[in-house]
């Protein structure tokens, strides 16, 4: 009984926390887009106090609307406690990964030199490789795991080239500016289909930096070519 109660203290306390915020969010809302986006996160929220769900999946479902809005450590905490309670659950490690390329880009946009954002890239990958190496994920699931883990990759390749000096900060600036207007929709959007994933997978591939970075080097050479 007293651990029903504290489990149960425990959403109540985390989904109060997320509501505050999405309701300040709703009211400061600069256009109709991010009002239905903040307006349906809320909603959703407020209905899991109808489900009869295991806590791990209630965290689970709280910690997809957090990724959803950018809150990457926020969530991240409501992740790591319902992994804690189910650390087999495919879901949770697969979210996990998200707000784990999430906190990376973070620190890859302010600190890039800290190291941190390896920290969270390796550790999201660490999981993703083992979770896609059990074979266990519906196809929906499975492509979903593998873009991720191949967006994780692409980042491990940019914040190499910064640590080797063929990066500067404000290039990341630039890149990160680019993805986040691109892909903004898939990110923010509910659990996407197959269909959806590959349509917005970078040519198919995830390595976003990878082709900026081809990109750029055409249009150098393209200039040098100009220039002589």
């Amino acid at each position: 009984m007293e651990k029903s109660l504290t489990g149960k203290n425990v959403i109540q306390r985390w989904q109060a926390r997320v509501e505050r915020g999405l309701a300040g969010l709703v009211e400061k809302a600069a256009g109709t887009t991010e009002l239905e986006r903040y307006s349906e996160a809320l909603k959703q929220s407020r209905s899991l106090k109808s489900l009869n769900a295991p806590l791990s999946r209630l965290l689970n479902t709280l910690g997809e609307i957090g990724l959803r809005l950018g809150f990457s450590l926020l969530s991240l905490i409501l992740l790591k406690k319902g992994e804690t309670l189910d650390p087999q659950d495919p879901l949770l490690k697969i979210n996990l990964s998200r707000a784990r390329l999430g906190l990376a880009n973070r620190f890859l946009l302010r600190a890039p030199e800290s190291g941190a954002a390896a920290y969270n890239l390796t550790d999201g990958k660490k999981r993703l490789e083992a979770l896609l190496g059990k074979n266990i994920l519906p196809d929906s699931r499975s492509v979903e795991a593998g873009l991720l883990l191949r967006r994780i990759e692409d980042r491990l390749e940019m914040w190499g080239d910064f640590k080797r000096g063929e990066l500067e900060s404000e290039a990341i600036r630039e890149f990160l500016s680019q993805e986040n207007k691109k892909y903004q929709r898939i990110r923010s959007a509910k659990i996407a289909t197959e269909m959806e994933l590959e349509k917005f997978s970078g040519g198919k591939t995830g390595f976003y930096y990878r082709e900026y970075r081809q990109e750029q080097e055409k249009k150098r050479e393209k200039r040098r070519r100009h220039g002589g």
